[in-house]
């Protein structure tokens, strides 16, 4: 992976630009919005320099809709195939937690 800025920056949710993603159902983000409006945005979303999101689309949606800044961490000279790769590891990298743990 190339280079990142990991100073945490706050940017209107609606200048980040949304290209074709890999993961094309949101889902219900409206726990998501509860949870950032309880506890604020844990994770950054992560952009690249022309404001393209990268990896984060269902944490922009709920501060999108809940009409706040979106937490952005921004990566520089990234190629399409690490654009790629770094989307499909943050999808693909979660557990879920099981029934005890819950």
């Amino acid at each position: 992976m190339q280079d990142k800025d990991t100073r945490i920056t706050r940017m209107p949710p609606d200048q980040v630009k949304i290209g074709k993603r890999q993961r094309e159902d949101l889902g219900d983000v409206t726990d998501l919005m509860e949870s950032i409006q309880a506890h604020g945005q844990f994770h950054p979303i992560i952009i690249n320099t022309q404001d393209e999101l990268i990896a984060g689309r269902r944490r922009l949606e709920a501060c999108l809709k809940l009409g706040i800044l979106v937490e952005t961490i921004r990566y520089h000279h990234l190629t399409e195939r690490e654009r790629k790769l770094i989307e499909l590891e943050e999808n693909l990298r979660r557990k879920s937690l099981n029934m005890v743990e819950e």
